[in-house]
């Protein structure tokens, strides 16, 4: 009987620990909502142009009803370039979901990276980035995304040499502009994925324009990597000098922190 009730005030408590787990794993599951509950720019992510393919950076958070899409200022549209269909993504079903759209251009960002789509019917432009995007210059991709302009803002946070991996909030952003304008003659490689090895600086740059958020990784032997959340990363080889001359005014003008 003694051994009958033991079994019993086991079973009671692994099947408590149970509940308890799955309510933990609903509690840390991330919300979810099927592509029929979803708003129309987190339905249609796809459009193409000239045989590229551009994609909607709502591709990573479209299923997450806390993923509130932002359209572009109107002030920043430019002039209508192309009538199309954008495509549904991500939704298993067949035929594949399409909507009528006009894409336009944006104003100082090139159309070989990005666009605006406005959903025919619904209110708001939208941005669409194309991942192909390959500048030949770092000159031209300065210029193509616009990165020197007013709206855009260095988030000035570097990770700096040693196992302690030292943090420097720079003062300003002219030492990382003063980096980039020096070498803008330097060739760009688009890369599959990113490369991490032998990262020294890691900085964000935030464009307000297009709220789109772009990693800067600037390694001691001249090598600069530029990434965006949709567009694969590409490579430049700077001045290897500048690099280290880059570092020393960061080491010596910056809130160090650990």
């Amino acid at each position: 009987m003694k051994r009958s009730t033991s079994l019993f005030a086991n079973a009671a408590v692994w099947l408590a620990l149970l509940a308890c787990i799955s309510v933990s794993a609903k509690t840390l599951s991330p919300p979810y909502i099927s592509w029929e509950e979803r708003a129309i720019p987190n339905q249609y992510l796809k459009i193409t142009i000239n045989g590229d393919d551009y994609w909607s950076p709502n591709i990573y958070g479209g299923s997450n009803p806390n993923n509130i899409p932002r359209s572009i200022d109107p002030s920043e549209i430019g002039e209508l370039i192309y009538q199309t269909i954008a495509f549904g993504y991500n939704h298993g079903l067949e035929p594949e979901p399409t909507i009528n759209c006009s894409v336009y251009s944006i104003l100082s960002i090139s159309e070989s990276f990005a666009v605006a789509v406005k959903y025919e019917g619904f209110e708001g432009y939208y941005v669409f980035i194309n991942p192909s995007y390959a500048p030949e210059t770092l000159g031209d991709m300065i210029a193509d995304l616009n990165l020197q302009n007013e709206s855009s803002v260095f988030g000035m946070n570097f990770p700096v040499r040693g196992s302690t991996r030292m943090i420097y909030i720079m003062p300003d952003n002219s030492a990382i502009w003063d980096l980039l304008i020096s070498n803008t003659d330097s060739k760009g490689t688009k890369l599959e994925t990113r490369s991490g090895d032998g990262q020294v600086v890691t900085a964000r740059l935030l464009d307000d324009t297009l709220k789109q958020l772009y990693f800067l990784y600037i390694n001691p032997n001249g090598s600069l990597q530029i990434s965006h959340a949709i567009s694969r990363s590409v490579m430049f080889f700077i001045n290897a000098s500048d690099v280290q001359a880059f570092m020393e005014y960061v080491e010596t003008h910056g809130d160090g922190r650990v």
